[in-house]
């Protein structure tokens, strides 16, 4: 949760948050483009990723050995260039989610039981709906807040408190957070 201490500072100018605002700017340029531009581009970031992130690579590759030890060489090699584009189009995701109105993707997307959600909520009954933390999950609570407006979240806070700021000063579009 948000609280009164994690205000945004001009000490959230400071050269140490400048990666972190030119990686805001850059997921909003992302979040204007069309959606199957960013998807696109998001499995080119994946591609990328694949190329020159060998450590994770290598994580992968042993993970999906691991696992995956009945699968032929090349099925274990499109797993893993799968999962490097799954990765890459999450991060266009989230910047959609974080930057982009929800309610663009509502003819793309269906969300079963919603009104069970309602039900209790017009009850008066508190609900509480967990996640797990992929790269889904701000889309998913983007998408769900187009149903419901008290979505909240909580989570661990970032390492300086500027992503929290960032939640207080700019707020997903039509969404209380």
């Amino acid at each position: 949760m948000i609280n009164s201490t994690q205000l945004l500072t001009l000490s959230h100018l400071h050269p140490k948050f400048w990666g972190t605002w030119i990686l805001w700017f850059v997921m909003r340029a992302v979040a204007l483009l069309p959606y199957d531009w960013q998807i696109t581009l998001g499995e080119w970031i994946g591609k990328l990723g694949l190329l020159f992130a060998k450590k994770h690579r290598h994580i992968v590759e042993v993970n999906i050995d691991l696992c995956f030890s009945w699968l032929s060489h090349q099925q274990r090699n499109q797993l893993i260039d799968d999962s490097f584009r799954s990765t890459g189009i999450g991060f266009v995701e989230t910047a959609y989610a974080w930057f982009s109105d929800p309610h663009q993707l509502l003819h793309r997307t269906t969300i079963e039981g919603v009104e069970h959600l309602r039900h209790a909520l017009t009850e008066g009954k508190g609900v509480i709906l967990m996640g797990m933390h992929l790269s889904t999950l701000d889309l998913c609570r983007a998408l769900l807040s187009t149903h419901v407006t008290c979505i909240q979240s909580s989570g661990v806070p970032g390492y300086s408190g500027l992503s929290c700021a960032r939640l207080r000063y700019y707020p997903m579009i039509g969404r209380s957070l």
